[in-house]
């Protein structure tokens, strides 16, 4: 594993969103049938929570991690009982990435075998390892920081490493542009504050949720391609409206927005410059994942959170899994879309494949 524990910022002024030198990685065909929403399978349904799924496929085919709160190998009483585990959906063969005994692993990302996530015990770091190294050995990229993503050979996350640094340093040069850098989203010394939170990335387009002047309610949705974009790009100014939890995939921008008062989906392609609305149905629609030309979601049209999609070259808005209870934070990959299910009282993982 190379490069790991380097990366750059354009800003030393505060929470700071980050790229940071990871790997490369492959992208898994889209095919074109819909998922059955009355399907399911378990992906782990084992005692305690697991939570946070994210789904790519790497060496070894599809493969998923997520948080999960088993206490084994754990310290006896340890406040903190999260690890983090995986999953090859091929091999049906569970795995753990990242255990430690009295300390958290929790937020993963994946993208291709390199796995992202966070090692807290109050104060969190981002971590990265490589699931083709044996034995796995979890390296730390940066803190402290927040909200991991992968792409290739980018991460991003917050970083609040300069945040209560008063004065501020100098900010160190531009790096250059192949890598990249996102600029300050908290300067603790000027009277307008920018806030940056839940960084995606795909390629060299980073997508970012922000809010200025303590308006800390209501954000607007940032992106900026770190190969060509000298400055981040304002993407939504919908007075008193807020949009958050971007995601991204080629060159289309995903989030949620209440402009219409509920959360619903909206959607932007970077080349086209067009702006358009994905899913604006009854109920909330919120925390979009987007993979090809599929969005998927959490949505409670119904009255508890199901996980619905939409098919952007068709247009068409469908279910993906009803049940009971509730699902949330779905993620997708190739034909494979994974949530965190509440139908047994405790979180587990499931999936659907089409």
């Amino acid at each position: 594993m190379t490069s790991l524990a380097q990366n750059l910022r354009s800003s030393g002024r505060g929470c700071t969103i980050v790229v940071g030198v990871l790997l490369s990685a492959a992208a898994q065909a889209q095919t074109a049938d819909w998922w059955d929403p009355d399907q399911s399978s378990a992906v782990c349904s084992a005692a305690h929570d697991q939570e946070a799924p994210a789904i790519s496929s790497g060496s070894k085919g599809p493969v998923v991690v997520w948080q999960d709160k088993r206490p084994a190998g754990k310290k006896p009483g340890t406040k903190f009982s999260w690890s983090i585990y995986g999953k090859y959906l091929k091999a049906y063969r569970q795995f753990i990435v990242f255990q430690p005994a009295d300390s958290n692993g929790t937020s993963p990302d994946i993208d291709g075998d390199h796995v992202v996530f966070l090692h807290n015990r109050g104060w969190s770091n981002v971590m990265g390892v490589d699931l083709a190294d044996k034995p796995l050995a979890p390296k730390e990229i940066e803190g402290p920081s927040f909200t991991p993503a992968v792409s290739g050979n980018l991460v991003v996350f917050e970083s609040s490493k300069h945040r209560w640094q008063n004065p501020r340093p100098p900010p160190p040069p531009r790096p250059p542009p192949e890598i990249g850098g996102i600029d300050i989203v908290w300067d603790i010394t000027n009277s307008e504050q920018v806030l940056q939170r839940n960084p995606r990335i795909c390629g060299p387009i980073v997508v970012w949720q922000e809010s200025r002047r303590n308006d800390w309610n209501n954000f607007g949705i940032y992106y900026r391609n770190i190969s060509t974009d000298p400055d981040p790009i304002h993407l939504t100014k919908t007075p008193n409206a807020s949009a958050s939890h971007p995601d991204v995939w080629d060159q289309i921008i995903v989030w949620q927005d209440n402009r219409n008062v509920s959360w619903d989906i909206h959607g932007y392609d970077v080349a086209a410059k067009k702006k358009w609305v994905i899913c604006g149905a009854d109920g909330d629609q919120t925390h979009p994942a987007i993979h090809g030309s599929i969005v998927v979601w959490q949505d409670s049209r119904s009255g508890n959170w199901d996980i619905y999609g939409a098919d952007l070259k068709t247009g068409d808005v469908r279910p993906i899994y009803i049940g009971k209870a509730d699902q949330t934070a779905a993620d997708i990959h190739g034909n494979v879309v994974v949530w965190q299910d509440n139908r047994d009282s405790n979180s587990d993982i499931y999936m659907n494949r089409r």
